[in-house]
């Protein structure tokens, strides 16, 4: 037979008020979040950089298109995956919600480069199974909507 514990239902500690929230919380060994400035200055350099990888990732779509050898490929398809993946990871934190704005439409998109070149490079690699993944691979015209998205958000951050 299994027994419960119940949760003691005691008030707050020693006079602690019953309405207080934690709102955040700092350790000491955590640099503190980037001024709105610094994140703006590294949000534009993100997505300068992000749109010429994204050319270099147009490119080397067009060459699985192709079917170009695999040999060839992978080589340059795997670092530009890690640097999508990575561009992501440097997105800057801020509770300004323009800048949380730009963030969360730039994750999804840099996540889908990845995954468009990375999928791309799959199916280049197993080709000769299917004549369906020979059809699939010859639609691939590059990386659609979200790289237009890029492009306008670069736009907006030229221009603001």
């Amino acid at each position: 037979m299994f027994w419960r514990r119940r949760a003691r239902s005691e008030g707050p500690p020693d006079g602690a008020a019953a309405d207080v929230r934690v709102l955040s919380v700092a350790r000491d060994d955590e640099p503190a979040p980037p001024s709105s400035e610094e994140a703006w200055g590294e949000l534009r350099r993100i997505v300068a950089e992000a749109v010429i990888w994204q050319d270099k990732a147009e490119e080397l779509l067009v060459d699985i298109r192709h079917r170009e050898p695999l040999a060839e490929l992978a080589p340059r398809g795997g670092p530009l995956i890690r640097r999508f993946c990575a561009l992501k990871q440097r997105l800057p934190e801020s509770n300004d919600p323009a800048i949380r704005r730009y963030t969360d439409a730039l994750g999804p998109v840099f996540d889908h480069h990845a995954l468009m070149l990375n999928s791309s490079l799959d199916m280049l690699a197993v080709d000769w199974r299917s004549e369906r993944i020979v059809a699939e691979l010859e639609r691939i015209e590059g990386l659609g909507a979200p790289a237009q998205r890029l492009d306008r958000l670069r736009e907006e951050l030229i221009a603001g």
